[in-house]
């Protein structure tokens, strides 16, 4: 089944999604909020009260500034508790060109602090366990880019399937 979910590509196999590179400039209100939501779904189970307020919190704010910053702000609350309380994704990562690809991913606040990324611990088809959050999720070849370096996903599932459009 193949569903349009805002401007992100949501396709469905059998309890699980495949999710498809979206752009910052695509990124709707409706798809942050969605995330937010599904987040707040997974870390309320494991997450203490002042965690979930706190995300609760800076989701009303940037729900009424509408803002990039009050939007990182959020979503680095639910990845700090999700870290904190060890809510994680099984994160499937594969390439359109195939295997071989090395994946790396940052949160968009590590990305915003300049942190160095994470390199996934196999090359693509890949399945990393990954904290809840926003991410930027690319792949490289031999020390180059590949695939669009600023794509973002969001992983709230407990699973999820990712596809890389690499470059030709």
């Amino acid at each position: 089944m193949i569903a349009r979910r805002s401007s992100l590509f949501l396709i469905v196999f059998a309890g699980s999604s495949l999710l498809i590179a979206q752009t910052p400039a695509f990124r709707t209100m409706e798809a942050n909020d969605t995330f937010i939501k599904e987040s707040l779904t997974r870390l309320s189970s494991k997450a203490s009260a002042a965690q979930i307020r706190d995300v609760q919190d800076k989701a009303d704010i940037w729900r009424r500034t509408k803002s990039n910053a009050d939007l990182i702000a959020v979503t680095e609350a639910i990845y700090g508790a999700a870290k904190n309380s060890d809510v994680k994704s099984d994160v499937r990562i594969s390439s359109s060109r195939g295997t071989g690809a090395t994946v790396k991913y940052q949160t968009l606040g590590q990305r915003q602090r300049n942190e160095p990324p994470t390199t996934a611990k196999n090359p693509t088809e890949v399945t990393e366990s990954m904290y809840l959050g926003m991410y930027h999720i690319w792949s490289e070849r031999d020390g180059d880019t590949t695939s669009d370096k600023d794509a973002q996903f969001n992983i709230s599932n407990a699973k999820e399937r990712i596809m890389l459009q690499e470059k030709l």
